[in-house]
């Protein structure tokens, strides 16, 4: 029987066969792509699921790679991150500006510093760390560690 002597709805089944065919195809790599666990299993259960979880692992593998040569470029490019101080704070902010939390944790990053150094005891820190989270102002902040030593030049 050749192709020609077919009945037309023989050939509308076949073609929507085909189509349903891709439609699961498609719906498969959905799932296999979004639940891991999903894709594991079939991989051990078929020789083509361990090709396409080979090439899913391939691929993740690649794109890892490819991030830490990106992030160690950009480190080689901009320098190791440096800390911010209380002086870039300082130095960065008007006096009696309003802070925000970043510019807290400089402080409460600075008197935990002095406190492992043996500059503050416990009692002190608490006080310390309590006046820095309840101020507002970059005021409230220097008054916490005026008397401290500077964590550049250690005066």
């Amino acid at each position: 029987m050749s192709r020609h002597d077919r009945d037309p709805l023989e050939t509308v089944f076949a073609v929507m066969t085909y189509i349903g065919v891709a439609v699961m195809l498609g719906a498969l790599f959905v799932v296999l792509a979004d639940y891991p666990a999903v894709a594991a299993a079939w991989a051990m259960l078929s020789t083509a699921g361990m090709l396409w979880f080979g090439a899913l692992y391939a691929a993740r593998v690649n794109a890892d790679h490819l991030r830490a040569l990106a992030d160690r470029e950009r480190r080689a490019v901009e320098g190791p991150e440096r800390r911010r101080t209380v002086s870039d704070v300082v130095l960065k902010h008007r006096v009696g500006k309003r802070i925000g939390d970043a510019e807290r944790d400089v402080f409460t990053d600075a008197l935990h510093a002095h406190f492992a150094a043996g500059r503050l005891d416990r009692a002190e820190l608490d006080d310390r760390l309590g006046a820095v989270l309840s101020g507002k102002t970059l005021d409230d902040l220097i008054l916490a560690v005026h008397d401290l030593p500077s964590e550049r030049t250690g005066r």
